[in-house]
Order: C-alpha cells, then sequence, then structure tokens
C-alpha cells in the first residue's frame, strides 16, 4: 500500500514540476525577448 502511494506522490510532483519548470522557462525567455526588442529603440 505505501509503496502505491509512493509511486503516485512521485508521479504528481514530477508531472506539477515539469509544468513549472516549463512554465518558468518561458516566462524567462519572454521577459529576455522584451529586454531585447526594449534595447535597440531605447
Amino acid at each position: 500500500m505505501e509503496s502505491k502511494i509512493a509511486k503516485w506522490q512521485a508521479k504528481t510532483f514530477w508531472y506539477i514540476f515539469g509544468i513549472a519548470l516549463i512554465g518558468s522557462v518561458l516566462e524567462i525567455i519572454s521577459f529576455f525577448m522584451q529586454l531585447a526588442t526594449k534595447g535597440p529603440t531605447s
């Protein structure tokens, strides 16, 4: 029983962690894209 719960928790953790990682990477990329577009004009 414990091993089943642990597996389920691990799957859920990696699923949430993956979404958070992708989201943060996209946020950083968009942030640098904004800096890149603002730089040459100003």
